[in-house]
Parts: structure tokens; C-alpha cells; sequence
């Protein structure tokens, strides 16, 4: 609960200096802060999908310091995740040169890039 409640100080902390208004029917967004709510509503949202996410790229990360070449199907059994949610994961790790992958679709695996080790 004290988790919840100071998120709900910040987000009107935020609310404020972004120039809401605090009324008894809730908050008021002024002209010129049109995305106010939205920003602070995705920030508190993604704080908490960013740490699972993020949790899991550093999964993968020590899955092949361990043992490189995996597939998706290997690591997503490892880490008792979906295949799609790793292959989302692998993606963002791709993207960030963090793991390439090498070799025919059916038969190549992921490997570590110089830059990640």
C-alpha cells in the first residue's frame, strides 16, 4: 500500500508542476498541458512493465553467456516464458546489438555480440 500511495503523491506532484488543477471532481488539464495525464499515467505503467522486462533481457543475457547458439524455443522453455514474449524480448536485444543471431532460420541460434561481453 505505501507503494500505491506514493505513486498517487507523485502523480500529483507531477500534476501540478505540469499545471493541472486539483478539484473536488478530479483533475482539471489546462490548455497547454494536453498530455499531462497520459504521460504520467504511461510512466507509472511502464516503471513497472520495464522492470519485468527488464528483468527478463538480463535473463536471456546469462542464458548465453552460458551456452550461445540457443533458439527462442530453447531460451523461452528456460525461462518458462511464451515464445512470442521472447522473441519480443530478443527483438529489443537485437535492436540493441546486444545479441545477433547466426545461421539458417530452422537451425542458427543467438549469440552474444563483442559489444555485450
Amino acid at each position: 500500500m505505501d507503494e500505491i500511495r506514493k505513486g498517487i503523491i507523485r502523480i500529483e506532484d507531477d500534476a501540478l508542476n505540469d499545471g493541472l488543477n486539483s478539484k473536488s471532481d478530479g483533475l482539471n488539464i489546462s490548455d497547454n498541458q494536453p498530455n499531462t495525464i497520459d504521460r504520467i499515467l504511461n510512466e507509472g505503467l511502464n516503471e513497472g512493465i520495464n522492470e519485468g522486462i527488464n528483468k527478463s533481457l538480463v535473463d536471456i543475457i546469462n542464458i548465453l553467456k552460458k551456452e550461445q547458439g540457443l533458439n527462442a524455443i530453447v531460451i523461452s522453455s528456460r525461462l518458462k516464458k511464451g515464445h512470442s514474449t521472447v522473441e519480443r524480448y530478443l527483438s529489443i536485444l537485437r535492436e540493441k546489438k546486444i545479441v545477433e543471431y547466426r545461421g539458417a532460420r530452422k537451425t542458427g541460434g543467438y549469440y552474444l555480440t563483442e559489444q555485450a561481453t
